[in-house]
């Protein structure tokens, strides 16, 4: 879920000099949850997604962008 207006939630760069990849992700976590948690455990299952046809290696950033009230956050 990104906050911001017209913010995209994902977003891949390839580059060939050097080779990589990088991924950035916007998303919103449940109050219940920790903020801490989620991330590593998003940044560690993207990157792991990501390796597959990657031009070289991988790197992930996540930003927290809101921390909803209540229940998990529907996806």
């Amino acid at each position: 879920m990104a906050r911001g207006g017209l913010a995209c939630p994902v977003r891949i760069e390839d580059s060939d000099e050097p080779p990589g990849r990088h991924l950035q992700i916007h998303l919103a976590v449940a109050e219940t949850h920790r903020a801490l948690d989620v991330s590593l455990a998003v940044r560690a299952a993207v990157a792991a997604a990501a390796e597959g046809d990657a031009p070289g290696p991988v790197t992930v950033a996540v930003l927290v962008t809101a921390v909803e009230p209540g229940q998990a956050v529907p996806t």
